[in-house]
């Protein structure tokens, strides 16, 4: 603990990502009427105009002085406040999809590096419970989530979404595996062969082209799909990186003798392998949470994916195209998105030093 208290370029980072992560958590109290930054993000004054320069001071309804201290955009809002209320957007979709994609690799990777090709038996019962189950738990998990927010809109709230989504893959798993026990025809699950094909599959596919697809193919914009999108192209990485180290570790004589005393897969897993295999699953994780951050930002500056009245600082780059001489438009979003992503890249570099893992390896 001492080694990464003493690296100053961590901490340094931990830092930043924290101040920032608790300026997102109260933006609604900082950047509002009679906040720190005296506007919301989609507030407009009768005095406003647009493209003022920073610094530039209006009038309020009552007569009182107001002062935009990053300028307003092509419609007279106001940028600082627009820069702190995409603070949460830009953690949300970091965290919730490199979440997401964690999840789906530690699945995937647990079922293609330890139970491989020829050690698991699935009936005809449990594969149709699978299809059937994610299609429920998905439709309930989305049912539960919708919530109306301050502006009486009814939205899809992520951390909701993932609690029930979390809580209907578990009783999937449990059912799944009662329906073990019955008897009804079993075949063979190839699960390194399935795993290896799919991340290759993926890996072949562009990843431009493959979200230009996917949101085309999506008829209502929301940020609950931004997630789901981002976190569906991340979790190659992750899976081959899992995979690879639960092979490594399943070689050693600790793992080989908790099989032959015949303890369970499960225990195995948690009490062996896990705690064998967490650091470089950290160091890409926090990764892939710049890289999450990046691709929405790429999204939202191309207009695809997010909801029309999201405050996202890619959008806000975007916006900066109508108007090359309000430079203040793209300066703050611009700044913010490389502080964000190096931030989170210099975790991840520090981490794999400490770790004593090569991350140009993983």
């Amino acid at each position: 603990m001492n080694s990464f208290l003493k690296d100053r370029s961590l901490t340094m980072a931990i830092a930043y990502l924290v101040i920032l992560a608790v300026i997102g958590l109260f933006s609604n109290v900082i950047a509002t009427n009679n906040g720190l930054i005296p506007f919301g993000p989609e507030q407009i004054l009768a005095s406003d105009k647009t493209y003022e320069s920073p610094g530039s001071v209006v009038l309020d309804d009552h007569g009182s002085e107001l002062t935009h201290y990053f300028g307003t955009d092509q419609i007279g809002r106001d940028v600082a406040s627009r820069l702190v209320h995409g603070i949460p957007m830009a953690y949300m979709v970091g965290i919730f999809s490199s979440v997401l994609s964690l999840f789906i690799a530690l699945i995937l990777g647990g079922l293609s590096g330890f139970i491989g090709d020829k050690e698991q038996r699935i009936n005809l019962y449990q594969i149709i419970w699978i299809m059937v189950g994610v299609v429920i738990t998905h439709h309930f998990a989305s049912e539960f989530s919708y919530m109306e927010d301050d502006r009486g809109v009814y939205a899809s709230s992520i951390s909701i979404y993932s609690f029930f989504l979390l809580l209907g893959f578990l009783i999937m798993a449990v059912i799944f595996r009662w329906l073990g026990s019955m008897v009804a025809r079993s075949f063979w699950v190839p699960w390194d062969t399935m795993v290896v094909k799919l991340i290759e599959v993926f890996r072949s596919i562009p990843r431009l082209f493959f979200l230009l697809a996917i949101f085309a193919a999506i008829t209502k914009p929301s940020v609950l799909s931004v997630i789901l999108v981002i976190g569906i192209i991340r979790w190659p990485a992750l899976t081959r990186l899992i995979r690879a180290e639960i092979m490594k570790i399943k070689q050693d004589d600790f793992v080989r003798s908790a099989l032959i005393l015949g303890l369970s897969n499960f225990r195995i897993l948690f009490r062996h392998i896990a705690p064998n295999i967490y650091k470089p699953i950290i160091v890409l994780t926090a990764f892939n949470m710049g890289s999450a951050i990046l691709i929405e930002a790429t999204l939202s500056f191309l207009q695809i994916g997010l909801p029309l009245g999201s405050v996202s600082w890619g959008a806000m780059l975007g916006d900066a195209r109508s108007y090359i001489p309000a430079w203040w438009m793209a300066v703050g979003p611009g700044l913010l998105i490389f502080s964000l992503i190096l931030a989170f890249n210099v975790v991840g570099e520090r981490l794999s030093y400490h770790f004593k893992v090569n991350h140009r390896d993983i």
